[in-house]
């Protein structure tokens, strides 16, 4: 059995090193050091099973064994080699040995991957009269070689398969794009949604999908360790694997699971067959008492919300991951979402917080507010941000706007100098105004030849071509920004947007924007 302190390194999804990093101190770990992918620590055995059974963020739990030279295939052998395998490989176990990494002479993981195998196999033949056999897909011990520069770290995979398989979803039956169990922990963590669901807050996801949020959001807020289902470990194929030890931090999980708290869940989709899977979901995670689902559009939510809100609670967290990417067909569809999650926001009441995980900035406009954090990061294959907000009157931009038929509105923006576009386009599309109901489309149905071209970079902030027809309206982009301008020229564009679509009294997916990036 492993005694004293050990070397550990716990995965994570990039952007939320900081996060896991303070949920492993705050479960006993030690000597905590984020690093890019992960957070290394050190703690004994039991602080190593409590991690892979409770960690909600870090998708794998790793057992440093040992760093290598590994300039050449030969010095990685035999670097592997020199590893005490037998004190870690059963008799009769079965391995795995998967690379990740490459560096000048080693190139090829799978080619590294079978020097390190190579290399624990002779080992074990020469000190046991036999290897052991390779299992590709169900090891007893799995081991990962991490290779970077003149140097590699071999770790035994303690957790086993990913730590986002809580055991809850059916396997093929989900979703078109749901959410990392993990991902959607680390949101709620980084949220602060723990200290609001012990002060009996609640959590609402108004485009829940599959449910993932809200179920990960019942498991904090029960104290219910995220990995109480999983029916298989990495470590229960190790040699020095306690089983008595680890029955005792598994019994331990189990009393320590709250029922009947006063925080309260509420989630729901316009799509009841992502509803259909969100209430089996939370069926299987045995969290039904603290979830209500509902169908409805995101913008209505607060009818949903006021039920909660009788029974006391003041504060809470809107928490979402709305569709974009592949789930969207056209950027219109883009824009009314971000219309319907604006309205949910402002049904929150004062002082909420608002967690949204979107590759798209222009929300902050949708929004009218600018995040009081960002953490970038990855959803799958997309680069995402998980951005987080205060829901206050003081941190609210809104631009006022007086259409050309003198309704007057409050526009949300995130760029503080949108009143000056707003005043110029407003004075340039009255001026084009011909005499005949005025330049915007949509006030008459007769066809009519194009207007001129209202507006061409007039301030030099906002360089657009904006032109007017008979059939739409469109916005052109005249000028790339540069890179580390990207977004704030994006966000810009959908000031304009908004601020075009309410001048000229149309919505805003009638406003069609052709952009350089």
């Amino acid at each position: 059995m492993a005694t004293g302190d050990m070397e550990l390194f716990a995965r994570c999804a990039s952007g939320f090193e900081d996060v896991l990093a303070g949920e492993l101190r705050e479960l006993g770990a030690h000597r905590v050091r984020p690093q890019v992918g992960g957070v290394s620590w050190y703690g004994r055995l039991a602080d190593a099973y409590r991690i892979c059974l409770w960690s909600r963020v870090s998708t794998r739990v790793q057992l440093v064994l040992g760093r290598v030279g590994c300039q050449t295939a030969d010095e990685l052998y035999g670097g592997v080699a020199d590893i005490a395998w037998e004190d870690h490989v059963r008799e009769s176990a079965t391995i795995a040995v998967k690379a990740h990494g490459t560096n000048e002479n080693l190139r090829n993981t799978a080619f590294s991957a079978l020097k390190a195998k190579d290399a624990i196999c002779d080992r074990l033949r020469a000190s046991r009269g036999s290897r052991p056999d390779v299992d590709s897909h169900n090891p007893d011990l799995a081991i990962d070689l991490a290779i970077h520069e003149r140097k590699a770290t071999v770790y035994l995979n303690l957790s086993g398969p990913s730590l986002h398989r809580r055991g809850y979803r059916e396997e093929g039956v989900q979703t078109e794009a749901p959410l990392k169990e993990t991902l959607a922990a680390g949101m709620l963590l980084a949220a602060g949604w723990p200290a609001l669901a012990r002060e009996g807050g609640v959590l609402v996801d108004p485009m829940c999908g599959s449910g993932t949020l809200a179920i990960e959001g019942a498991l904090i807020a029960g104290n219910v360790a995220p990995g109480i289902w999983r029916e298989h470990w990495g470590f229960e194929g190790w040699a020095q694997h306690d089983a008595g030890l680890w029955a005792h931090v598994l019994a331990d999980a189990r009393e320590r699971v709250v029922t009947g708290g006063a925080a309260r869940i509420l989630a729901g989709d316009i799509d009841e067959g992502a509803l259909s899977v969100a209430r089996d979901n939370v069926r299987r995670a045995q969290v039904s008492s603290l979830v209500q689902l509902y169908r409805d559009d995101a913008n209505r939510l607060g009818r949903h919300l006021r039920g909660a809100l009788k029974r006391g609670a003041r504060q809470g967290l809107l928490a979402t991951n709305p569709p974009y990417g592949k789930r969207l067909g056209t950027t219109d569809d883009l824009v009314r979402v971000n219309e319907a999650l604006a309205t949910s926001v402002e049904a929150l009441p004062e002082g909420w917080l608002v967690a949204i995980i979107t590759p798209d900035v222009t929300i902050d406009s949708a929004l009218g507010r600018v995040p009081e954090r960002v953490i970038d990061c990855h959803n799958g294959p997309l680069e995402v941000a998980l951005r987080i907000y205060e829901k206050s009157a003081t941190n609210r931009r809104v631009c006022e706007v007086v259409s050309l038929t003198g309704v007057r509105r409050e526009v949300p923006v995130s760029d503080v100098h949108s009143e000056q576009f707003a005043g110029r386009f407003r004075k340039v599309a009255r001026d084009a105004d011909r005499g005949d109901g005025g330049v915007c489309p949509k006030r008459d149905k007769l066809p009519r030849p194009p207007c001129p071209r209202v507006y061409e970079a007039d301030l030099p902030d906002y360089p657009y071509a904006i032109d007017i027809s008979a059939s739409d309206v469109t916005i052109t982009e005249l000028r790339r920004p540069r890179k580390s301008q990207a977004q704030q020229a994006a966000r810009k564009l959908a000031d304009a947007r908004a601020i075009v679509a309410a001048v000229l009294d149309v919505p805003q997916a009638d406003v069609h924007m052709y952009t350089s990036y």
